[in-house]
């Protein structure tokens, strides 16, 4: 015999997914001579994660997430921006409509 799962229940199983991909040329982390922007650089920045609503009320949701981000820059930045090209974060979302 073959059983279906409901609908609701693959529903509530659901995780939205989300990705960003970003790049500029910036002249501001490095001071350059008199204390005027430094040389530019090209800098760039992969971030994706994840989110689970829970609903709490008829307009009450409660989103439980993570997300991991990768920035991509020159040698020449790696000191002013900490020397890490990762991180990640986990977060909470209260959602009212």
């Amino acid at each position: 015999m073959r059983r279906l799962v409901p609908l609701r229940v693959l529903l509530a199983l659901l995780v939205a997914l989300y990705g960003r991909a970003e790049y500029a040329e910036t002249n501001e982390p490095v001071a350059g001579p008199g204390r005027h922007h430094g040389p530019t650089f090209n800098v760039g920045k992969v971030s994706s994660g994840a989110i689970r609503d829970f609903r709490l009320g008829p307009n009450v949701r409660l989103g439980i997430g993570a997300q991991y981000a990768r920035n991509f820059m020159p040698d020449g930045l790696a000191a002013p921006y900490g020397g890490e090209p990762g991180g990640a974060m986990a977060f909470i979302r209260l959602r009212v409509e």
